[in-house]
C-alpha cells in the first residue's frame, strides 16, 4: 500500500488548505497529511479572473484557487457572481462509492450536476458533438434507434489511447458547456447553495480546475474489484484493465483537497461523508463571520 493510501486510511477525511479569500486565492507548499489542516498563503499569486493565460494547468497540489472563480474561471458569467458560491468537483475511481457521495450531498440539499448523464446528452442526434462523433468513428456506431451506440463507439477507444484522445477532444468541451449552463443556472437562482460537480475524468478533464475544492473518494484496488465485478457482473480482469486505465489514488489525492476512504462498511462512509460535510458548514460559517 503506498504512503499516500496508508495516509488517507488513517486520516479517513483529509483537508488540505486554508479556509480565507486570500489563502483559497493561493495554496501551495508542503501538503503533508494532518487531520484538517490549514495552509498559509503563497505570496504573490494572483487573482484566477485576473490570468492572462486562464487555460494554465495547476501548478501542482494546491496550486492558486479562486474564492470566487475557481482556480481557472468558468466563464465571465460565473467568475462575477458574489462571494457566496461554492462548487465542489466531486471524483473517484470505478467502485470508489462518488456517486452515492452525490446522493448524500443532494439529501444534504446540494445542487448535484452528474457529469456522465450529461455525457450522455453531449452526443445526442442533432448536436455537433453528434456529428463529430459519426464523422470520426464511422455510421456502424448510431444505433437502430439512431443515436450513438455507447457499447459500439466504447469499443472502437477502449485500450487505444489515440482514438480515445479523439473522443475526449469532441465531448469533453461538450459536457463543459452544459456544465457551465447547469452551474450557471444554479448560483443565479440560490447564490449561496452548494453546487456538487460528479465527474469519473474531473482531473483528466481539468474540470477541477473551474471548482472551489476537489474532494476525491478512494478505495483499496482489491476492494473496487469486488464490488464492481458483485454489481456489475463483470469478470474481475476487465476491471482490472479499468482500473489501469484510470489515476491512481495516489495521483487523486496529490491533487485533492479533501480524501473521503470509502474501503470499509457503507456505516462507516456514511459517517465520513457527514464529517466532511459537517466540516465544510463550519469553514464557509467561519469565512461568512
Amino acid at each position: 500500500m503506498s504512503a499516500a493510501v496508508s495516509g488517507a486510511r488513517r486520516y479517513h477525511v483529509s483537508r488540505r488548505y486554508g479556509v480565507d479569500c486570500a489563502r483559497r486565492r493561493a495554496r501551495a507548499g508542503d501538503r503533508k497529511r494532518v487531520h484538517w489542516s490549514r495552509r498559509p498563503a503563497r505570496a504573490g499569486a494572483r487573482h484566477p479572473c485576473e490570468r492572462s493565460d486562464p487555460g494554465t494547468p495547476r501548478r501542482g497540489p494546491g496550486a492558486a484557487r479562486s474564492c470566487t472563480g475557481g482556480a481557472i474561471p468558468l466563464e465571465s458569467a460565473v467568475c462575477s457572481l458574489r462571494d457566496e458560491r461554492m462548487i465542489i468537483g466531486l471524483t473517484g475511481g470505478i467502485a470508489s462509492g462518488k456517486s452515492t457521495a452525490a446522493r448524500f450531498f443532494a439529501e444534504q440539499g446540494a445542487f448535484v450536476i452528474d457529469s456522465d448523464k450529461l455525457g450522455h446528452r453531449a452526443y445526442e442526434p442533432g448536436t455537433g458533438a453528434f456529428a463529430q462523433v459519426v464523422a470520426t468513428f464511422g455510421q456502424d456506431v448510431v444505433s437502430a434507434e439512431g443515436t450513438i451506440d455507447r457499447k459500439v463507439l466504447g469499443g472502437k477507444v477502449f485500450g487505444k489511447p489515440e482514438e480515445l484522445k479523439k473522443l475526449t477532444d469532441i465531448v469533453w468541451p461538450e459536457i463543459r458547456r452544459l456544465t457551465q449552463i447547469e452551474i450557471e443556472a444554479s448560483l443565479r437562482e440560490q447564490p449561496d447553495r452548494i453546487v456538487v460537480l460528479e465527474a469519473a475524468v474531473m482531473l483528466e478533464a481539468g474540470w477541477n480546475r473551474s471548482t472551489d475544492e476537489v474532494w476525491v473518494v478512494i478505495v483499496e484496488p482489491a476492494v473496487a474489484i469486488a464490488r464492481a465485478v458483485a454489481r456489475d457482473g463483470v469478470p474481475a480482469a476487465a476491471v482490472e484493465a479499468r482500473i489501469a486505465a484510470q489515476l491512481t489514488n495516489a495521483e487523486r489525492i496529490a491533487r485533492a483537497d479533501v480524501v473521503i476512504d470509502n474501503s470499509g462498511s457503507p456505516e462507516l462512509f456514511r459517517e465520513r461523508l457527514t464529517s466532511a460535510w459537517q466540516a465544510l458548514q463550519a469553514r464557509r460559517a467561519e469565512k461568512s463571520t
